[in-house]
């Protein structure tokens, strides 16, 4: 079981954190931390709460991530004033400046071109026409690496503005940001008095499998009638080898064994919401990711190789891509 830290007496920090949850900067065992606070949130209906648990959310969602060998900011469990809150490491280096995606979309496009949420044409025409250019490759295998990891824990807001590229202007240098705000993952807006109620009906399952929470991605340019993908129709579609890629690289990296520890581990929460976690994560894998990893091997838009006599036995994510062979790019 992973320590509950009580962060009331923390040294207050001084640094600037936006977003639309309630945030403190603090200094914990002389490193910069921004704490971040549950929402009040509006009742929907009775299986929903009025307290989001944001906070679960964002560091179990984070941890399960890192799990897939992905590199994510590092997040603590605790309270302040008696309150749950996670407290997520500032990874901004000195010299460094957070810019997020956002920020290169609106070198770019018009006001009135951009909405909350980009389109499909507008994640590669900001890489293709903006500074991120210069790390084309690793932006857009990045993105949808993300986008895997983001189908498995179900998080329906990785928005323009929830992930970004850490840029030094003096030394002009721009590099990948770790994953962070995984915090709209897990059925955040969840009652406990749900979790029995969904997890004892297939139909109630498969409508937070197939219907929501859908990605952060709309499929046309139209940004005020464009509809969201589906994780599944994305992911199963073969228009885009990059996505498909990140299929063959993050699905087989995914060890229920490890996120089922992680979840365990986890403080503060019921046994009750642990169980929910764990199976709607191995509903999530089998259904949607596992099922897309079978579709293209089936369509042959990767090609499993059978592995040497004595490969090695421990691989990390660059390597996984090594079992199989991916078509060329379109």
């Amino acid at each position: 079981m992973e320590q509950i830290i009580d962060f009331t007496y923390a040294q207050q920090g001084l640094r600037d954190y936006g977003g639309s949850d309630s945030k403190k900067s603090i200094i914990y065992n002389g490193e910069h931390y921004m704490l971040k606070f549950a929402d009040e949130k509006q009742k929907i209906n009775d299986l929903t709460t009025s307290t989001s648990n944001s906070v679960f959310s964002e560091y179990i969602g984070s941890h399960i991530v890192g799990s897939l060998g992905l590199p994510t900011h590092d997040t603590l469990l605790g309270v302040y004033e008696d309150e749950p809150v996670v407290a997520c490491k500032d990874f901004v280096q000195p010299g460094e400046k957070l810019q997020e995606f956002d920020w290169f979309m609106r070198t770019v496009y018009r006001k009135n071109e951009i909405g909350r949420i980009p389109t499909y044409n507008q994640i590669y025409g900001t890489i293709d026409r903006s500074l991120l250019s210069v790390i084309r490759d690793e932006s857009i295998a990045r993105y949808w690496d993300t986008f895997v990891a983001d189908a498995l824990i179900g998080n329906f807001d990785r928005h323009k503005g929830n992930w970004g590229y850490l840029v030094n202007e003096q030394e002009r240098t721009i590099r990948l940001a770790p994953v962070y705000d995984c915090g709209s993952s897990l059925y955040p807006g969840l009652a406990e008095k749900a979790f029995e109620k969904i997890l004892s009906s297939r139909e109630e399952i498969d409508r937070r499998m197939y219907d929501f929470p859908k990605a952060a991605l709309l499929k046309t340019d139209d940004i005020k009638h464009a509809e969201k993908y589906t994780y599944h129709e994305m992911l199963n579609s073969s228009d885009d080898i990059n996505c498909v890629r990140a299929i063959a690289k993050i699905v087989p990296n995914i060890d229920m064994d490890k996120i089922n520890k992680i979840i365990d581990e986890t403080p503060i929460i019921s046994d009750t919401r642990k169980n929910f976690y764990k199976t709607m994560i191995q509903e999530r894998k089998e259904r949607i990711l596992d099922h897309a990893l079978e579709i293209h091997l089936e369509r042959g838009d990767i090609c499993y190789k059978k592995p040497e006599p004595n490969i090695k036995k421990e691989k990390d994510i660059s390597d996984s891509m090594d079992d199989f062979d991916i078509g060329d790019d379109r």
